[in-house]
């Protein structure tokens, strides 16, 4: 069980995971996003990783927090963040598609991990390649 904060403890725990002080302001005025938050903080704290939260980690965590996802979900989710198999907010927001889609229980990894793209990457040569192809259906005179 975790002690309540008032706002302005909040706002402290919310700018040293990363936020600044406007976005920790916001989000703490929002009860329900903010009381969210700062469980998935003093969870991953506590019970994951057993150490304070870097920053990078932190604004996935917040980005994480603004999604519905029970509990089995969440921790899934929480995990692959602190594993550093989600990197990204579009990785995040394909794990809630996925859930979305995918709603039982029980949770495939291989297909939520494929779904999130955990373990692609991309080089400046691919994404180059890319935008050319691209570019290259439009002919711009």
């Amino acid at each position: 069980r975790f002690e309540e904060m008032d706002e302005f403890q909040q706002i402290k725990l919310f700018k040293r995971i990363g936020l600044k002080e406007n976005k920790a302001q916001d989000t703490a005025k929002n009860k329900v996003l903010a009381k969210r938050f700062e469980f998935i903080i003093n969870k991953t704290e506590r019970d994951i990783i057993k150490n304070k939260i870097d920053p990078a980690r932190g604004m996935l965590l917040y980005c994480a927090s603004s999604y519905s996802f029970n509990d089995n979900q969440l921790n899934r989710i929480i995990n692959m963040i602190c594993d550093k198999k989600m990197t990204s907010g579009t990785q995040i927001r394909a794990a809630a598609e996925f859930f979305k889609r995918n709603p039982k229980q029980e949770i495939d990894e291989r297909a939520l991990e494929a779904a999130c793209g955990v373990g692609v990457s991309y080089n400046e040569s691919a994404i180059e390649a890319v935008i050319i192809a691209a570019l290259s259906k439009y002919k711009f005179s």
